[in-house]
């Protein structure tokens, strides 16, 4: 995959992104707040396209408010399929206090669909 490519100055951002064709994956470490929802945002449109495929890996993240919430669904509804690979409990906690569906969920219509049943 290919790294997204920071100055230096930006090397403690909480996220990392990384693409390969249509396939961006995103990981979250840390706080992710107001303070970086917009080079978070402006990071996501940079990659993000409508066949993309949104992989987050939240594993590390510690805290998330309603302005990361809102870049995070944003790009979820943007793209052909977003997926959650790992969760941590800030994840499910924010998605919780703010009352919202989780678009990263398997059931939401923004993840990749179940494989269809096979008959033996």
């Amino acid at each position: 995959m290919n790294q997204d490519v920071l100055p230096d100055s930006c090397a403690a951002r909480p996220f990392e992104i990384e693409s390969e064709g249509t396939a961006v994956g995103l990981r979250l470490r840390g706080d992710i707040t107001i303070e970086q929802a917009g080079e978070l945002r402006m990071a996501l449109q940079a990659l993000l396209r409508p066949g993309s495929e949104l992989r987050v890996d939240a594993a590390e993240a510690t805290k998330l408010d309603a302005a990361a919430l809102q870049v995070l669904v944003a790009a979820a509804r943007s793209v052909r399929s977003a997926a959650l690979s790992a969760a941590s409990l800030s994840w499910d906690e924010a998605f919780r206090r703010f009352a919202l569906d989780d678009p990263f969920a398997p059931s939401s219509p923004h993840s990749p669909p179940d494989a269809p049943c096979q008959k033996p």
